[in-house]
């Protein structure tokens, strides 16, 4: 071309020949050695590119291993380039890259690329024919490398290494063993040692202890007496009873101090492990006559327990430990002779802050003893704190992996006692539907109690199941009365359900499961004819079941009505009414029975159970009553507290009340610090507050954070820990928890989305060990869940289609999308319905530009935009992500500035959590991504600036600091602009609560300020508040302009036009048609059309010569906003106008005017009614052309300009010529 020579900076461009080649001939996955991160992967609906293209040589000046001796087109071609997942490609680029020469990238891309190299050498040559066609040779070859990838099956994790220090492995003891073990460090250095190999075998305690005590290991040797009693103590702790023993002995050989005590607690573990006779029999043998301790235990021993109760009372014990050991002791004594509540105060006494599970674990079962004899007062509170007590206990044993089992089978019987199946079911359930973990679970101990649940709850085939393996004879006649009951459930009583009931009576074998199987019989309309030779021991109990005996007999079947009528002469009557009602299925029915009960006896267990059946109906109103009223009945230093705000807590989220569900659960953890249902309950507030670093100094309040206990937790807990986690093996860990769940789909998939989120954004915490189990464990998941909605491979498709298995999914994809991303353009949708048809967050479209550009005037309304602003000088502002989006690309000080200006400024939590998926979304994409070619109308990669990418994502971390900056409310349902359906609603939550609570709307989406308006919220976008900022002098002119060409570049249209603004933000674009060019498409640019013209002129002016393409974008964007802006009639004579001016330029020459043509004819094409303005000014152009030079001579010089233009303009300009007047 003429005009002088074209140059531009250079960029990454990838031909769609290069790129099949390197999808192709990768085999499906990262070309680092060993990685199997796959070339495309299904995240929810959509396919998403997986790998990023790496260079080999960098494509940039500066960049690792560039070469200045290779071209842009050698450094974009195939020979340098190769498929990286992020992690490898941040770490072959990083700041290590220099251990990644180019010779060792090269053997990597030879070896994966293997026979196919040599043939693709010449690549750059090549069309896109010739390299499918040499593919297909490959092809037999690459399906059998993707199906070996999916078809490994060996286990996808194992646990990594568990070393840790010595403080790490004593959070794994109980409290006591903890302390004694920092005071044997100094005497006892090898305690370290004992600590590290109980670390590395945390269930397997009981039997390391036993091997210890039948084999002392060498490091023992020189262990002093206390060291024997902490093992002994130890052995005790994980029911060793015999190696407790045998350290005790040690122990007390070697002269350990105070004798008297070890002798008792050696004698105490010999009755555990043997008989009562044995441990009489040893403390004879070492008995001290001087000792009350002692003497007291062999009065025990006698049953002699007023004299038991005289000697330990003259006992001072020195610890803790030993105070715990005594009021053990005395409580045994006490309850032997009735006196339930004595004993309970003496263990109060010994664990005045709650900390102890073993006295929590004894006064669980006295308690649950009382309430089952009718020694109490009261039962169901009993039965309630019972059950309170008996889970505090389980979760204090299973930090320190003792018997968890035991207290969790006395809550079992607790809940069963207060009539609350639902809770004790849910205690002999693994925590993916329950609260027993798994080993738990697998507890004979508990899966009776299961069977027997299964039934009661009406889960036959599970009861059935479970009755095979359980050995009690009583237990599996219950089983079988359960079920045939409910199996008649609603039938006249047949004969055979009480002969039933009446096999369980002939099967009890102790009065406890006498009453049982009474109780069984009255609820069925019978009782057992020898019931009488209970009621000496149990006066009350037996009472109530003859009142439920008498009152079923006189019911007919399903008829409750005589049960209704007796609801206030028994608490027992409340219970079974409710029970009633729950296996019918009527939850409401039954909270409002436990309701009424509760208020007429002012009882607040009843109630308690109330709020509970109230939850379970999903009447979260109704929970906080019962549960407040509960509080206020029990008054303080109720046992239930905790289960009450729990429900607070629970019901308060439910509704949207954030701040008071926070309050709840911190009073509930206030309670007891180490409650992990409180801890939980707390993290579930600060998440749904977007608190995510506070959530997690919840869970590591001692530096490990506590264990997640069902698979929501689990989630939770990676996705914070993947933020906030200074742990070196967060991954490992997060790897390994994974393995509890194997078979949920759906949380398996989110798991390792977000680990590989995690890769991504913090490669340095991914070893390469953890790599490789990510990618092993994702390629299982992808073979066990093919069509999972999650994260799914997909396999390429022919050579010369190799996108082929997604098509279908893209194309539907973009006619979803197609329609309603027209109208947002066009301003007649806010930017936020997109939300609900690409399944990307309203922030992401945002930065995005999911509209094309943003509206940012609104000349219709910019006094009501004025008036908005006045208000939110006095009132609150609430701003939503497109206007932190624009504070986002400005300079933080003027964003400050602008904040600052307004009263005070809030978001939504919902908005600063959509604005936090955006960041996490964006570090997870690369430049490659999928998308439909209509045109072509197949399936394509689409590649993208590597820099763009960049600058989206450090715009993203902007916009969440933007509105971190911010004060934050929650906003979990719309109140006052409801919608209708499960579409995202996060985006309208800001007008939603500003229309609530009468405040101002802050956005740029001109459309949603529209709507908002007409809901009577003032509005205003943040053109209008620095307008107003620099009237009132808070911005010079200068600051202002400078403000509003950023925005321009930014790409926000309909900013009133001025030469120095325009010209500020196309100089800052060295000139280039971008930005500034698509405002100048807007109508209301032209507000000025002569100084509009000139200025579009001056900038072609100066990038006509370099860069010739910007010629036809300037024009193109310059002619349609004319003939937009033009009144009906004026388009012709406006456009005309403007091509003469354009044919008058210096610039304008043979190889300049193809481009000026063609940016011309578009405005033209906008107005049907703009005639033929280009051919009327070339007539008159080139009548000047003769006046001046004559037909022949302008003749000459018009198709010599024309030469190189297209033949329709070509002809254009002949019959020009050929019609001139005179020619």
């Amino acid at each position: 071309m003429s005009g002088g020579a074209v140059t531009s900076q250079p960029r990454r461009s990838y031909t769609n020949a290069t790129i099949a080649g390197l999808m192709t001939l990768a085999r499906g996955a990262c070309y680092w050695p060993g990685c199997g991160e796959p070339v495309i992967r299904m995240v929810g609906a959509e396919p998403m590119l997986n790998l990023e293209i790496a260079h080999i040589r960098a494509f940039e000046s500066g960049g690792p291993r560039f070469d200045p001796f290779w071209t842009v087109k050698q450094r974009n071609g195939f020979g340098n380039l190769m498929l990286l997942c992020t992690p490898h490609h941040k770490t072959v680029d990083g700041p290590n890259s220099a251990t990644y020469p180019v010779e060792l990238l090269e053997g990597w891309k030879h070896d994966r690329e293997a026979e196919g190299q040599d043939a693709l050498a010449g690549l750059r040559d090549l069309s896109e024919e010739d390299l499918l066609g040499m593919c297909t040779a490959l092809r037999d070859e690459l399906v059998a490398v993707l199906e070996q990838i999916a078809g490994s099956s060996h286990e996808i994790l194992h646990r990594l290494d568990a070393r840790t220090d010595f403080q790490t492995g004593l959070r794994t003891l109980s409290l006591r063993a903890q302390e004694e073990a920092q005071a044997l460090t100094g005497a006892w250095p090898a305690v370290e040692q004992a600590v590290g190999l109980l670390q590395s075998c945390p269930t397997e305690r009981e039997a390391l202890l036993r091997q210890w005590a039948h084999r002392f290991p060498s490091w023992m040797e020189k262990a002093p007496p206390q060291a024997f009693a902490w093992l002994a103590e130890l052995a005790s702790d994980y029911e060793a009873h015999q190696a407790s023993v045998t350290f005790f002995q040690r122990c007390i050989d070697d002269g350990g101090f105070p004798r008297d005590l070890w002798v008792a607690r050696a004698a105490q573990q010999l009755s555990a492990a043997g008989t009562d006779q044995d441990a009489r029999d040893f403390l004879v043998t070492n008995n001290n006559p001087s000792s009350p301790l002692l003497l007291g235990m062999l009065a025990l021993f006698d049953s002699d327990w007023k004299k038991a109760l005289g000697h330990l009372a003259s006992w001072e014990p020195a610890t803790r430990t030993a105070r715990a050991f005594k009021a053990g002791l005395e409580a045994h004594a006490l309850t032997s002779t009735g006196q339930d509540a004595a004993a309970l105060a003496r263990l109060r006494g010994a664990d005045p802050d709650g900390i102890m599970s073993g006295i929590q674990h004894l006064s669980a079962l006295i308690l649950l003893d009382r309430a089952v004899r009718g020694r109490s007062e009261h039962r169901l509170a009993d039965a309630r704190e019972a059950l309170a007590l008996a889970i505090k206990a389980r979760d204090g044993r299973r930090t320190w992996f003792g018997d968890s089992v035991a207290p969790a089978v006395v809550a079992v019987q607790a809940a069963q006692v207060c009539g609350d199946a639902a809770t004790a079911w849910g205690l002999t359930q693994e925590q993916s539907e329950g609260q027993a973990l798994a080993r738990e679970a697998r507890d004979p101990r508990l899966i009776e109690h299961r069977a027997v649940l299964a039934a009661l709850t009406g889960r036959v085939d599970e009861a059935r199941r479970l009755q095979s393996q359980v050995e009690s004879a009583y237990v599996r006649a219950q089983i079988t009365a359960v079920i045939l009951e409910r199996e008649t459930e609603g039938q006249i009583v047949l004969p055979q359900v009480q002969a039933a009931w009446q096999a369980v009576w002939d099967a009890a074998t102790t009065e406890q499961e006498q009453l049982q199987a009474a109780m069984g019989m009255a609820e069925c309309g019978t009782q057992p004819a020898d019931l009488d030779r209970l009621e000496g021991s149990y006066p009350e109990v037996v009472a109530e079941i003859r009142l439920i005996a008498r009152a079923l007999t006189a019911s007919s079947a399903g008829d409750l009505s005589v049960l209704r009528a007796n609801v206030t002469k028994s608490r027992i009557i409340v219970l079974a009414l409710a029970q009633r009602y729950q296996i019918s299925g009527e939850r409401e029915l039954r909270a409002r029975t436990l309701r009424s009960g509760a208020e007429h006896w002012r009882d607040a267990f009843l109630m308690a159970m109330a709020a509970d059946a109230y939850r379970h109906a999903d009447m979260p109103a109704q929970t906080k009553v019962c549960a407040r009223e509960a509080l206020t009945l029990a008054g303080p230093d109720w046992a239930a507290q905790g289960e009450m705000y729990a429900l607070l807590a629970e019901a308060e989220l439910a509704e949207g009340n954030t701040d008071r569900a926070t309050d709840a659960a911190r009073n509930m953890l206030a309670l007891d610090p180490h409650d992990h249902n409180a801890r939980w309950a707390l993290v579930r507030c600060h998440v749904a507050r977007s608190l995510f670093e506070d959530a997690w100094n919840v869970l590591a309040y001692q530096g490990t954070p506590i264990e997640p206990r069902t698979g929501h937790e689990a989630l939770l807990w990676v996705k914070l820990g993947a933020r906030h986690s200074s742990e070196a093996n967060f991954a490992g860990q997060a790897l390994t928890l994974m393995q509890r769940w194997p078979d949920d789909e759906e949380l398996l998939g989110a798991f390792i989305a977000t680990l590989h989120l995690s890769a991504a954004g913090t490669p340095e915490r991914w070893s390469e060990n953890d790599a490789d189990q990510l990618n092993e464990a994702t390629a299982e998941y992808m073979e066990r869940f093919p069509d999972s909605s999650q994260f799914r491979a997909v396999t390429l498709g022919p050579d010369d289609d190799p996108l082929v298995n997604v098509a279908d999914e893209l194309r539907q994809a973009h006619e979803n999308v197609k329609g309603v991303q027209s109208k947002v353009a066009a301003g007649d949708l806010p930017l936020g319905t997109l939300t609900w048809v690409t399944g990307r967050g309203y922030t992401e479209l945002s930065l995005r530009r999911g509209a094309g550009f943003v509206y940012a005037g609104d000349a219709l309304a910019a006094g009501v935009g004025a008036e908005a602003v006045a208000t939110a000088r006095s009132v609150r502002t609430v701003i939503d992500p497109t206007a932190a989006h624009t504070l986002a690309l400005l300079d933080p000080g003027h964003a400050e500035r602008l904040i600052g200006s307004l009263e005070e400024v809030v978001t939504t939590d919902q908005l600063f959590q959509d604005a936090l998926y955006a960041k996490e979304s964006l570090a997870l994409q690369t430049e490659l991504t999928l998308g439909w070619d209509e045109a072509g109308q197949r399936a394509e990669v689409r590649s993208d600036e590597v820099a763009n990418l960049e600058r989206l994502r450090s715009t993203s971390v902007r916009v969440v600091d933007v509105l971190r900056s911010v004060a934050r409310v929650p906003r979990p349902e719309l109140r006052r602009l409801p919608l209708p359906g499960t579409r995202g609603k996060e985006w309208l939550t800001a007008p939603d609560y500003a229309k609530e609570h009468g405040l101002v709307l802050w956005s740029d989406d001109r459309v949603l300020r529209a709507i908002a308006r007409a809901e009577h919220i003032p509005a205003f976008g943040t053109l209008d508040l620095l307008d107003a900022t620099t009237a009132a002098g808070q911005f010079s002119a200068h600051e202002a302009l400078l403000i509003k060409a950023d925005l321009l570049r930014n790409h926000y249209v309909d900013i009133d036009f001025s030469t120095d603004l325009y010209e500020a933000a196309a100089l800052a674009d060295g000139w280039q048609a971008k930005a500034v060019a698509n405002a100048l498409s807007r109508p209301l640019a032209w507000t000025q059309p002569q100084s509009a013209a000139s200025f579009v002129l001056d900038c072609v002016s100066r990038i006509s010569e370099q860069r010739p393409h910007d010629i036809n974008l300037w024009l193109a964007a310059a002619s349609t906003g004319l003939a937009r802006a033009s009144v009906p009639g004026a388009a012709n004579q406006n456009l005309k106008a403007l091509v003469w001016q354009v044919l008058t330029q210096p610039w304008v020459n043979t190889s300049s005017l193809p481009f000026i043509l063609t940016g011309l004819r578009c405005g033209i094409a906008v107005r049907d009614d703009a005639g033929l303005p280009l051919e009327e000014a070339l007539a008159q152009f080139y009548a000047a052309l003769v006046a001046r030079f004559g037909h022949v001579v302008a003749a000459s010089q018009l198709m010599k300009l024309y030469k190189i233009a297209p033949d329709a303009e070509k002809a254009a300009a002949a019959r020009i010529v050929l019609t001139h007047p005179g020619n």
